[in-house]
């Protein structure tokens, strides 16, 4: 009898050590496939950049590059859909039975984001045929070239915005790093084009259209992948559901992810905005230059917890033991690793880019290595309440924390330089973000133990 016990405590903690194991796999293949992504995407925009500025100088590549960077006028287009493909996809296993439901589940989300794909094109083409493009994006001059670049750039968001399903999808499948890895595709397609220009083979002005080409091919890759997964190819296709009713579960997720997609963004894009009104050159140039490290080492740590969105799904539906405690702790020493490496960095980064702002960049730099732990105590948390009561809960705890970092950044900034900012920032996320989720969360995570 006790061996029969003993046998079925055995089997019955198996499935719990093999999640546990496919989870430490999904982080850890995500952080290894992030970090090939990004060296190589350095080494492949370092050679674009140098074959792009030699071939069409200083200025006309500044103008290139702020037309390639249009997409940024439509930084929310899926309207937070993607969260509910997600959690939908990775709740519960993926077999012939689930098949119908996700085909609608897709079908509804694909018609949504087609109708808001054709309206980005249609606003491109309308300013092309005013020639309002140079006006738009305030470059001088009526460069019909540079008009007609920035339509072809803007098309080419729209039919992004319908494509990017599949990068939804292959999370909720557990392949972010598949996911990742064909975001590969962008840089390759910048450098082939900077090649182009350089050889003569196109204009420069062409080159602006690189990165939404790259991203073009990187999001039909992962929608041919997503289909082929899901055991359907032409659903990547598929415009319709059977299914016409009202949109009321996509909408309760939807809407506190697009609150959350506004809001996250705007706390640290105001930063720059805020250092030109209250403070000086110097500290914008040093803000500047930190971001560029700020972004790779964040986005590493979020794509290494991207993942955990479908394991609390999953946990929702199926049950286990709640991992919240060890992940909160696991990435909250990684946070605190990553922000330790960017200061010891920046000095190197200093000297590459030769600039004479030493003091005020290992300032903001100490100030962003804060930051980056303070959000890395937020990712467990953000990544297991994504039921539509979570999502909403974190909803409201942005927009609070977006109204606290500005309000920080405007009183720290006059005193405290390029740092300023960024402080008010970390401070935002632990006050009205990480602790609040954290004492929450256990109520509204929904994980069945």
């Amino acid at each position: 009898m006790e061996r029969g016990e003993m046998g079925n405590l055995s089997g019955a903690s198996e499935p719990g050590r093999r999640r546990k194991s496919d989870l430490r796999g999904a982080i850890g293949a995500a952080t290894v496939a992030r970090i090939a992504v990004l060296l190589t995407s350095f080494a492949l925009v370092t050679i674009s950049t140098r074959l792009v500025l030699k071939q069409a100088g200083t200025d006309e590549f500044g103008v290139i590059m702020l037309v390639s960077t249009i997409a940024l006028l439509f930084p929310f287009a899926d309207l937070g859909l993607g969260a509910s493909v997600m959690s939908e996809i990775g709740a519960k296993r993926v077999d012939a039975s689930r098949l119908l439901e996700l085909r609608d589940l897709l079908g509804r989300v694909n018609r949504i984001l087609t109708i808001v794909g054709t309206v980005i094109i249609l606003i491109g083409i309308a300013l092309f045929v005013l020639n309002a493009w140079p006006a738009v994006l305030n470059v001088d001059g009526d460069d019909s070239f540079l008009n007609l670049a920035a339509t072809v750039t803007v098309m080419i968001f729209g039919v992004n915005v319908r494509l990017g399903v599949g990068y939804r999808v292959l999370i909720g499948l557990a392949k972010t790093h598949v996911a990742i890895l064909c975001q590969l595709a962008t840089p390759v397609v910048t450098v082939a084009l900077a090649g182009a220009t350089f050889a003569g083979l196109v204009p420069p002005a062409f080159f602006a259209t690189a990165y939404s080409l790259g991203l073009l091919l990187a999001n039909s890759i992962m929608c041919t992948l997503a289909s082929r997964a899901l055991g359907a190819p032409a659903l990547s296709l598929r415009l319709y559901s059977t299914n016409r009713g009202p949109a009321t579960s996509l909408m309760r997720t939807s809407v506190p992810m697009l609150v959350i997609s506004v809001a996250t963004p705007l706390a640290l894009q105001s930063d720059r905005v805020v250092l030109a009104h209250v403070s000086s050159p110097s500290a914008l140039t040093a803000y500047a230059l930190i971001y560029q490290l700020y972004g790779p080492a964040y986005n590493l740590l979020t794509s290494a917890a991207t993942p955990l969105w479908p394991h609390f799904a999953r946990l929702r539906t199926r049950g286990g033991s709640d991992p919240w405690l060890k992940l909160t702790g696991g990435f909250a020493l990684a946070g605190l690793i990553t922000g330790g490496l960017l200061v010891l960095i920046s000095p190197v980064y200093e000297l590459l880019v030769s600039t004479s702002h030493s003091a005020i960049l290992m300032q903001t730099a100490i100030a962003a290595g804060l930051l980056i732990f303070a959000q890395s105590t937020l990712l467990t948390s953000s990544m297991s309440l994504t039921t539509a009561t979570g999502l909403t809960l974190q909803a409201a705890l942005a927009v609070v924390a977006c109204v606290l970092s500005i309000g920080g950044s405007l009183a720290l900034a006059s005193v405290l330089g390029a740092p300023g900012p960024l402080l008010a920032s970390a401070a935002a996320v632990v006050i009205a973000q990480s602790v609040p989720l954290a004492l929450l969360r256990k109520r509204l995570s929904g994980v069945v133990a």
